[in-house]
């Protein structure tokens, strides 16, 4: 019955957030068997209404690590992907890894980027004219990794 309610029926979010949780609860409870296949279609409404963290939590509930991985990068929440990927599935941390770059580049966030991709962080910079900016986050990287000045490294 819990299933039966989805996001077009209403524009009550919590009222479907709360069914499909029930939902995915009681088919791991009562019939296991098919907990896999209400997790699938429940959370896939979760993420249709934006409950991403709800969906990735019941993905878990169920052992689906990739699909809660998947559904915590749509909602953005990169911390809670990596961490899901680091603890319980790492061969999926450069799958991640890979995401966080490519939205950091998507929404121009170069300053961010740095901390993960150096390289297209300062590439991302120069292409928009931020030479001093630049400069100063690789000699600040240079410092950090080395410690050593920046203009000694060159020399």
């Amino acid at each position: 019955m819990y299933m039966k309610i989805t996001p077009s029926m209403t524009t009550n979010h919590e009222l479907v957030e709360d069914a499909m949780v029930k939902a995915v609860e009681l088919a791991m409870k009562f019939v296991s068997d098919r907990a896999y296949d209400v997790a699938r279609v429940a959370c896939a409404r979760l993420a249709d209404i934006k409950c991403y963290e709800q969906a990735g939590e019941l993905y878990l509930g169920v052992e689906m690590v990739k699909e809660a991985i998947d559904v915590y990068i749509q909602g953005e929440l990169w911390p809670k992907a990596k961490r899901c990927a680091a603890e319980m599935a790492p061969k999926y941390e450069q799958y991640v890894e890979e995401a966080y770059v490519a939205f950091l580049k998507q929404k121009g966030q170069a300053e961010q980027l740095v901390d993960v991709d150096v390289i297209a962080g300062l590439d991302m910079m120069v292409q928009r004219g931020q030479w001093e900016k630049a400069i100063e986050t690789a000699e600040q990287q240079m410092l950090t990794k080395h410690d050593l000045p920046f203009f000694s490294v060159i020399a």
